[in-house]
């Protein structure tokens, strides 16, 4: 797992050396490099080692140069899973989950050779070029090996889409009774005024156009009472 910490205020070459050196022969550290002009110093580091990593890194900082701030380098990372089709060789797959995770700007890299997948943490800075990288490392191993990454698609859970899909149901027989309802009263009205129809035929279409719109409201105060 790679890990970047600011050293904010360091300018000794000196100490730099003595702080990378003995950063890298901490218990867990693969690698250890300081970067004067950057003022950073990235390690590669275990997984057992990771929790205790920063505040021994700053132990040993402080003891060279009190002043110096360490902070340790917030990243957007992101996962993605490549598919290692043709893989299996445990040995190979051993080298391939190493050199993958000590490329810049990966956190972490983990071979499943059972499934033939590599999945990776990395920086948003490096993934759009890691792809080109993790198929130069895998052909070098594995030539025959195919490398594609595995795209997770977005679904909607059955449960939700059929609740979409009675709400849609239920909204379009909706629409279709109020505007059958209000065809009703329109031409009852139109009846009365324009061709004078009799009052109980007004009341008709009225009765009939009431039901269609508030039947459910009707119905269901009747059920109240009874």
């Amino acid at each position: 797992m790679k890990r970047i910490f600011l050293l904010k205020g360091l300018d000794c070459p000196n100490c730099s050396a003595k702080i990378e050196k003995e950063v890298g022969e901490l218990d867990g550290v693969q690698s250890s490099v300081v970067n004067l002009m950057k003022q950073t110093i990235t390690v590669n580091v275990t997984q057992t080692a990771a929790d205790t990593i920063a505040s021994q890194i700053e132990t040993i900082v402080y003891s060279h140069e009190p002043d110096v701030e360490v902070q340790e380098e917030t990243v957007m990372n992101v996962t993605k899973s490549y598919s290692l089709k043709g893989l299996d060789c445990p040995n190979c797959s051993a080298k391939i989950e190493k050199e993958v995770g000590e490329l810049d700007g990966v956190q972490s890299s983990v071979v499943n050779l059972m499934k033939q997948t590599l999945t990776i943490n990395v920086a948003q800075t490096a993934a759009d070029t890691i792809a080109s990288q993790i198929e130069t490392i895998v052909h070098s191993h594995e030539p025959d090996v195919e490398v594609s990454e595995i795209v997770q698609e977005s679904y909607i859970p059955e449960k939700k889409q059929e609740a979409n899909e009675s709400y849609n149901n239920e909204d379009k027989k909706l629409t279709v009774r109020l505007a059958t309802g209000a065809a009703i009263y329109a031409i009852g009205m139109a009846l009365t005024v324009f061709a004078k129809v009799p009052l109980p035929i007004e009341l008709a279409f009225l009765i009939v156009s009431y039901v269609i719109l508030g039947g459910d409201v009707v119905w269901q105060a009747v059920r109240n009472i009874f």
